[in-house]
């Protein structure tokens, strides 16, 4: 929750200088060149904040839009404001619409969990190098407007450089260090390994069902013992659950919050779970 939260903010954070400071910026873009750049950066920033925000509320689309309307509006207006508020109304419009479109594509992939690392990641680079072109174009534009003139832009576009480089090396941090955050924090796990109680000689271990599914979606066991496994319904989940397995002969219903099953000595083999059309596995070797 904590990495995605300080995901959002760092693309807030860049997305708000793309879009605000160029316009304050003496010899920034303007014109058709700017309203097409401005149109590009709110496409990116909105569809960014909507995937990072999807995984940050549990993948809600109502919470998610809740925290990718007003963030948009706010960037929209203060960035398109420059050139009309017609086109400000038109940036909140876009930014708002791609960020519903990240919300939809941040769901559609939740069990990959380094998405909230590849948004970043993928985010920063493709502000930088927009932005590099859009300094590149500036230039040339306005080579011909005296040496003052191109000291000022030719300082801009040192800045921008300091400041992409510094937003790369930061996504290369995560991306690199990402692993030392346990994996629930980021995205839905794959599988896990129980763990043992040595005074009530029980594996345990906990499965979480919420709006993505249910997580991890296997769990090994090893052979020998009984199994304890908590089902910890989320609210995002839904109402009138079942729990259900044909391999166990399982068919029992769901309560928000915990739900602890003890199974004796299951034989080697993998067992599937069910609750409506999500699924997970336990794996006993």
């Amino acid at each position: 929750m904590l990495l995605a939260i300080g995901s959002i903010i760092m693309v807030v954070l860049a997305a708000g200088y793309s879009l605000i400071m160029p316009g304050r910026r003496h010899g920034g873009s303007t014109g058709v060149s700017g309203i097409g750049l401005s149109t590009l950066l709110a496409v990116l920033s909105g569809t960014a904040i909507g995937i990072l925000s999807a995984q940050a509320v549990d993948y809600s689309k109502l919470l998610a839009m809740a925290i990718v309307v007003p963030v948009m509006a706010a960037l929209g207006y203060w960035g398109g404001r420059k050139y009309s508020l017609r086109f400000a109304a038109h940036m909140v419009l876009i930014g708002s619409v791609s960020g519903y479109a990240g919300v939809i594509f941040g769901i559609g992939f939740f069990s990959a969990n380094r998405v909230i690392f590849v948004t970043d990641v993928a985010f920063i680079v493709l502000l930088f190098i927009v932005l590099r072109l859009a300094e590149a174009n500036t230039r040339t534009v306005r080579t011909d407007r005296g040496r003052v003139k191109s000291s000022t832009v030719n300082r801009g576009a040192g800045f921008i450089l300091m400041y992409g480089t510094g937003l790369t090396a930061m996504a290369i941090a995560i991306t690199l260090w990402g692993n030392s955050v346990s994996v629930g924090q980021i995205g839905q796990p794959l599988t896990q390994l129980s763990e043992y109680d040595t005074e009530h000689d029980l594996q345990i271990a906990q499965v979480e069902i919420g709006a993505a599914g249910l997580s991890p979606a296997n769990t090994d066991f090893t052979k020998g013992g009984m199994m304890k496994i908590n089902f910890q319904v989320k609210a995002s989940a839904g109402a009138n659950l079942t729990l259900t397995s044909s391999d166990l002969n399982v068919d029992a219903p769901l309560q928000t919050g915990d739900n602890v099953f003890l199974f004796n000595n299951p034989l080697p083999g993998t067992y599937k779970f069910a609750v409506g059309d999500r699924v997970c596995t336990f794996t006993v070797k």
